[in-house]
């Protein structure tokens, strides 16, 4: 009982901020100590909307329970019968015999069948470690309560909306993930993403709570306010999607990701067997690009997969700003890097670069992260190399971390990346940093044009009028 409650609650959102359902349970915070049990119950249930009976053999030998029982046929609620074995329908050794006559035809979901000969209670054990076909009847019995719980809100309350998440409160530039469980299985995990990506600073947007009714349009319509589709699949494949050839959600959300552009990260769990799984489900398992690891590892994975998309955009919206600054061309972007004693070195240098590239001057105080962030589409950085040892010690630092950093853009997405020193050092100082790849460009009292337009050259600019 206590996970099927924990289940219903998540699959009706009766846990969050925004919900439209509250679950209340006796042994729960409806009975406090000192109540008057009988009062108590009579309040609690004429404030309900909906009677959720959990059929047990305990419960049909229960006076208490029946007695709850006749006081929500008493008061006239909807009542929707959970059979969680066979006692209330097969059994007439109980005290709800004439009960059970008295609701016959009344809305009941069925967590047990006959296989065989034999009764198979479904979620059984425990729901988190059933398999098979105890589980995935587990599963369907739960959707149906679930679909027939909001269908009787609907009728209770036409005026009330649909559940819908609010899109993510951030501005353009911020990275949303689109999160999926498909089934309640895969919530725990789901639930823990989604607050660790929150922490991160990134939007979310949470399929299976983004409509009322699972459509392969409510799918692509989560999809398209999304950056990144991460995926938790279970062993069980979901409610089907009606409108997308009746296929479970967890392959239609994967296959409408697909269709849609948007990367996909999907993890799934070892520990089940796909023998135990349908054959179409389990064919669908086989040939999916998931994340061979632990869920942790995922977990690390999919935030770097974020990070990368959020840097991404960092810096394309940090390119439109500077190519706002000249409209209708595409010269190459050139960062210039230097230390606050180097300002006026700096300034210099920019004024000489802006008729040929876009110039982004990069703060003083960036860390080494916000340094591989604002060359992330660059296509060279020059750093100056002044007359203080404070600049130049800078410059020689920051020089190796850009040759590495090179190198790893280079190896990854063949990107053009120039490195130039902007050098003003005295004779008497140690020289800059030389050598293949490398541009020098001296700076004395004014700048070198030989070897500018060598720099500028390398970046494929048309350097005739500087010759002339």
């Amino acid at each position: 009982m206590t996970e099927l409650l924990a289940d219903l609650r998540y699959e009706l959102g009766a846990d969050g901020t925004r919900r439209r359902f509250t679950v209340i349970k006796d042994d729960e915070g409806a009975l406090r100590t000192g109540d008057w049990i009988d009062a108590r119950l009579e309040d609690q249930i004429a404030g309900a909307d909906i009677g959720l009976v959990f059929l047990s053999e305990n419960y049909c030998r229960s006076e208490s329970c029946a007695k709850e029982l006749r006081s929500l046929i008493g008061q006239g609620k909807k009542l929707v019968l959970i059979e969680l074995d066979d006692a209330w329908a097969l059994s007439d050794d109980h005290l709800m015999t004439a009960l059970r006559d008295d609701l016959a035809g009344l809305l009941a979901i069925r967590f047990w069948e006959e296989e065989g000969g034999a009764r198979l209670r479904f979620g059984f054990p425990m729901p988190q470690t059933a398999s098979g076909r105890s589980l995935e009847g587990y599963q369907q019995a739960l959707q149906r309560l679930v679909k027939d719980i909001k269908a009787m809100a609907r009728e209770l309350r036409d005026d009330t909306p649909a559940a819908t998440e609010p899109r993510p409160e951030s501005d353009d530039s911020a990275v949303t993930i689109v999160l999926a469980a498909s089934t309640s299985d895969t919530k725990a995990e789901t639930d823990r993403l989604e607050r660790v990506y929150r922490d991160a600073g990134y939007g979310i947007v949470r399929l299976d709570r983004s409509a009322e009714t699972l459509t392969a349009q409510a799918i692509r319509a989560g999809l398209g306010r999304g950056d990144l589709f991460v995926q938790v699949i279970g062993a069980i494949p979901g409610r089907r999607v009606a409108d997308y050839d009746d296929l479970p959600s967890s392959i239609a959300q994967h296959r409408i990701a697909g269709e849609a552009g948007i990367e996909v990260a999907t993890w799934m769990a070892h520990d089940f067997d796909l023998a135990e799984c349908g054959r179409d489900y389990a064919d669908f398992l086989r040939g999916l690009a998931t994340h061979q690891s632990s869920f942790e590892d995922f977990e690390a994975y999919s935030l770097k997969l974020a990070d990368k998309k959020r840097k991404a955009r960092d810096s394309e919206r940090r390119q439109e700003k500077i190519k706002a600054q000249r409209p209708g061309v595409d010269p190459p972007l050139v960062s210039i890097d230097a230390a606050a004693s180097d300002g006026a070195l700096r300034d210099k240098i920019r004024d000489a670069l802006t008729k040929h590239v876009h110039v982004d001057c990069i703060d003083d105080n960036a860390s080494m992260e916000a340094l591989s962030e604002a060359v992330q589409d660059n296509d060279a950085i020059i750093l100056v190399y002044g007359e203080k040892v404070e600049g130049q010690k800078r410059a020689k630092a920051h020089f190796r971390f850009f040759r590495r950093w090179r190198r790893a853009v280079w190896n990854e997405e063949n990107q053009r990346f120039e490195i130039a020193f902007g050098d003003a050092a005295p004779d008497t100082a140690t020289p800059c940093p030389s050598g293949p790849g490398i541009h020098v460009i001296r700076i004395e009292d004014d700048i070198d044009p030989v070897s500018m337009q060598a720099f500028l050259s390398a970046l494929g600019v048309d350097t005739a009028d500087m010759a002339r």
